[in-house]
């Protein structure tokens, strides 16, 4: 099978695709992925063949430069409005320059944001599949579409009102790709267009997200798809500063918020004199030069799944990758929300009592940051629920699935090659 992988964003939506392509190679298939030029490396460090689709670092800088009015802003349709028309701009651009790949494969599989990819695929009608990082956005009395539980009618009334609000605001974007590669223009693209008639993989566990009824038969949770890193060898003061406890973790992402100075100096109030070790992940408080007191260990950038592992607690932005990293270590946690579906997953920690109520960036300050650090290193029957999910997190095989599923998908379309 001649398959190609389409993201575009982070590093943390890049991961999931690059455990995907490793594994899809180790069982003999085809492989390339396509993604900002910007990540080219990192695909050649996991041995994931990288396809250029233009997107150069003025495409990259656009979505930096965004993401402070993007933060700013308290409308989540306005949010997404932002979002999905950078993307846009940055999708029919990137076009033509995906359409001899993906003619030249047997299958596409696709994020949200590569809506390029889609059209590409299905202009040149090769077969598609669609992947969704967070709740599928299908309607379901189960759950709002921020995961709020108002009960089963108003559950239901939102994904009406929803689906009636985010169309006209993000469509007329959005259907600039897609009459650009010369398709009818599609409606709902976020709910339906992008969406696959074949597969949507939703990568997520089914023990943190229970797959519902009312979800199309298509749509699959394969568990979540972990890339498998090489040992890391941490400095000796990192390892001296482990010795003796296991620490609570703050790290922010690629997601540190529009005021980093201010962010620096909540967080070392919080954390000074709090009498538990810290490890602060990333470099916005080092870069700052705020001191945060004798019990924090400034670690820089360490792979999530080797320091998750040995902390008591972590506190983060809540995207998916960086949740899901924590969910696998077994370990309870906390989210400082600042975009997207930052909060669902907060609320979604509350839910299963693996986390304490989220925190909006934009109403951070030291009291909640040290109560909150309190509780994930206090809690036991918090950090022993964290530890069963864990368990069953670990155990999971998404990307196993996730093949499972394609490779069914393959032999389905008649197409030859493997």
């Amino acid at each position: 099978m001649r398959i190609l992988l389409a993201t575009m964003g982070s590093t943390g939506d890049l991961q999931p695709f690059l455990a995907l392509g490793r594994r899809l190679l180790d069982e003999g298939h085809d492989v390339r992925l396509t993604a900002q030029d910007g990540h080219a490396g990192r695909c050649a460090e996991v041995g994931v063949p990288f396809e250029s689709a233009g997107i150069g670092e003025q495409a990259s800088a656009t979505l930096t430069e965004l993401m402070p009015d993007v933060l700013a802003e308290h409308d989540p349709v306005k949010e997404l409005s932002l979002v999905t028309a950078a993307t846009a701009r940055i999708q029919a651009d990137a076009l033509p320059a995906l359409r001899g790949p993906v003619r030249d494969s047997d299958l596409v599989l696709h994020s949200p944001l590569a809506i390029g990819a889609a059209v590409a695929a299905r202009a040149e009608g090769v077969p598609d599949v669609s992947v969704t990082h967070t709740w599928p956005l299908e309607p379901t009395r189960a759950y709002g579409p921020s995961n709020v539980d108002r009960g089963r009618i108003l559950n239901g009334l939102a994904w009406w009102v929803a689906r009636r609000v985010i169309g006209p605001a993000t469509d007329p974007a959005l259907n600039t790709v897609v009459t650009g590669g010369g398709l009818p223009r599609w409606k709902d693209v976020l709910f339906w267009g992008r969406r696959s008639a074949l597969l949507e993989l939703v990568p997520i566990s089914p023990a943190v997200l229970r797959p519902d009824p009312h979800w199309a038969a298509t749509t699959l949770l394969t568990g979540y798809w972990f890339l498998a890193e090489p040992e890391y060898t941490p400095s000796p003061e990192l390892s001296a500063f482990l010795a003796t406890a296991r620490p609570l973790v703050i790290g922010f992402g690629s997601t540190a918020g529009y005021d980093v100075p201010v962010l620096a100096r909540t967080v070392a109030d919080a954390v000074r004199g709090l009498g538990y070790p810290v490890v602060i992940q990333g470099d916005f408080l080092a870069e700052t030069g705020v001191d945060p007191g004798p019990d924090v260990f400034l670690a820089g950038h360490v792979p999530h799944d080797w320091l998750f592992a040995r902390a008591a607690g972590v506190v983060h932005h809540g995207g998916a990758g960086t949740t899901a990293a924590a969910f696998r270590a077994g370990v309870p946690q906390a989210i400082i929300s600042h975009q997207g579906d930052q909060p669902q997953w907060g609320r979604r920690l509350v839910q299963l009592g693996v986390g304490p109520e989220h925190c909006p960036h934009d109403r951070l300050d030291a009291r909640w940051l040290s109560s909150t650090l309190r509780t994930l290193a206090e809690d036991a029957a918090m950090a022993d629920r964290a530890r069963a999910l864990g368990s069953v997190v670990s155990a999971e095989d998404g990307t196993g699935e996730a093949v499972r599923a394609l490779e069914k998908v393959h032999s389905g379309t008649g197409r030859g090659g493997r």
